[in-house]
């Protein structure tokens, strides 16, 4: 798809607020210390590709894995998370037109 300026701008926003959860959370104590803004970026689109039969079982998984990506977040999980955050460029390249082969 090609990005549109509507929908850079509410990529904008949602960037504003997941960096607000983020940093509210981490200031309370609850947040592991080795998450960051883009993994909750890819974890809310991981759950929003979920798409069934019907609205109301979509809703349901995603709301369940939306809830079992969230729980993994916490500072009650053991060790700290497998490899690097993903870098704001490698987001960003997704949106770009792919080169030809």
């Amino acid at each position: 798809f090609v990005p549109s300026e509507e929908l850079y701008a509410m990529s904008t926003r949602a960037a504003e607020l997941n960096e607000a959860i983020v940093a509210r959370t981490k200031a309370e104590g609850g947040l592991r210390a080795d998450v960051v803004v883009d993994d909750l970026s890819l974890i809310l689109e991981q759950v929003s590709t979920i798409r069934l039969a019907t609205a109301v079982r979509t809703r349901e998984l995603r709301r369940r894995y939306l809830a079992l990506f969230l729980d993994g977040l916490w500072v009650e999980g053991d060790g700290r998370l497998p490899g690097p955050a993903p870098l704001p460029e490698e987001l960003a390249s997704r949106w770009m037109p792919a080169a030809d082969s």
